[in-house]
């Protein structure tokens, strides 16, 4: 098995748990307007993009890294490792998130 249907699979079940838990949340008192939130949301954006650039196959000039098989399975365990501290977190502060 490779390891990148894993990182799909792993961010998608993400995906649809946060959405799921948006029910128990509170909603939001006050929102900012576009202007306070629109470099929040520039680099929000450019983080999804990256999300969607392949790791393997890429075709194109610039290549930083390529990881090997185990470096790839490292990766997979410290992007599972960071949606559970994200759930932790989320369940921590509970309705007020």
């Amino acid at each position: 098995m490779q390891p990148a249907p894993v990182i799909a699979a792993l961010w998608l079940f993400w995906l649809v748990s946060w959405i799921a838990a948006a029910v128990w949340a509170d909603p939001v008192a006050k929102r900012a307007g576009f202007q306070a939130e629109f470099r929040y949301r520039a680099l929000w954006m450019v983080g999804v993009i990256l999300l969607f650039v392949p790791a393997h196959g890429y075709v194109g000039r610039l290549r930083l890294w390529m990881p090997t098989l185990t470096e790839a399975w490292i990766c997979v365990a410290l992007i599972a490792i960071g949606l559970v501290f994200s759930w932790w977190a989320r369940l921590h502060l509970g309705r007020l998130w």
